[in-house]
């Protein structure tokens, strides 16, 4: 990191956290990340898997009926990555 842990807000990884576009750019900016390679999921990632959780989470059903199962495993697969491959490249670039 380029900075202290006391820079950032510790709120927004713990495990009831919802891991929103907003608060994965705050923690971006914090660790100084490129932000350019997530923004093609932040729809997806508020709507449909943040969304998702947090209404679960509150005893509400989403609506899946025009899921596509496949589709959205292959979706958070990808985000996943992309993120794996960003702490990864930091990591590296650091030793």
């Amino acid at each position: 990191m380029d900075c202290r842990f006391d820079t950032f807000d510790s709120t927004i990884i713990e495990a009831r956290s919802n891991l929103n576009f907003e608060c994965l750019s705050q923690n971006y900016s914090v660790m100084n990340f490129d932000l350019t390679s997530i923004q093609k999921f932040r729809n997806r990632l508020d709507k449909e898997l943040v969304g998702w959780r947090h209404g679960v989470a509150h005893g509400d059903q989403p609506d899946l009926t025009s899921l596509d199962i496949a589709d959205h495993v292959d979706f958070t697969a990808e985000l996943l990555i992309v993120i794996a491959d960003h702490f990864q490249y930091a990591m590296l670039e650091r030793m």
